[in-house]
């Protein structure tokens, strides 16, 4: 009796100690598949170059005399840029704008064109591309009528979100919403425009193509 006895004892301490060994084990494990939530999958690309077309409106400019056809308020907007993002969704990139506008005023076209270029912070969800980025850059306002050109740079800021659906591993199609502050003055190019004292502020919105590597 006594022998068995001292069997059942080893055995449940055995039991004992691979009870209190099991969640030593697990933790890391535990610990791990936490911090994997706040992560995008390996599987995901973290380098994206982008294009969009679409539209832009001034909303910061006075004009005293109006176009006999058509509006420098509103016209063209090119966006390309590149994006790296980390897995934890931060990451950073560049981004180029450019505005094209143009209307007709006493038989003459009057344009305007606006670049920019700038570093932009950015962000982006786990699971779904919506991103959000902002940056500081620099930019030039350019304005043309009845052959006179005139141009003017300054420092610019930008935010933009948007939103992309991946068709392929490495292709999607994307929309995106921004606002761009252009600290500027006015070129004179003597076709009855001028720019308030803020500048140029204007809003982009358009979509297109993604790629992903």
């Amino acid at each position: 009796m006594q022998v068995r006895t001292t069997g059942e004892q080893r055995r449940t301490t055995e039991v004992q100690t691979r009870t209190a060994e099991a969640p030593l084990r697990t933790a890391p494990s535990d610990d791990r598949s936490k911090r994997a939530r706040h992560l995008a999958p390996r599987g995901r690309s973290q380098h994206t170059f982008f294009a969009n077309a679409g539209y832009t409106a001034i909303l910061s400019t006075i004009y005293l005399r109006e176009s006999s056809s058509g509006s420098l308020n509103e016209g063209l907007e090119i966006t390309a840029g590149y994006n790296w993002t980390s897995r934890r969704g931060v990451g950073v990139g560049v981004v180029y704008s450019g505005a094209f506008i143009s209307a007709q005023r006493g038989g003459f076209e009057r344009t305007s064109r606006i670049h920019y270029i700038a570093p932009a912070r950015q962000r982006v969800g786990r699971r779904w591309l919506f991103r959000e980025s902002a940056g500081i850059g620099y930019g030039r306002y350019i304005r043309s009528y009845a052959g006179l050109t005139g141009s003017r740079g300054g420092v610019g800021i930008h935010e933009s979100v948007s939103a992309e659906f991946m068709l392929t591993r490495f292709l999607g199609l994307g929309v995106t919403v921004g606002g761009q502050w252009l600290i500027v003055d006015s070129p004179d190019v003597d076709d009855g425009a001028e720019l308030n004292l803020a500048g140029i502020f204007r809003v982009q919105l358009g979509g297109g193509i993604r790629f992903y590597f």
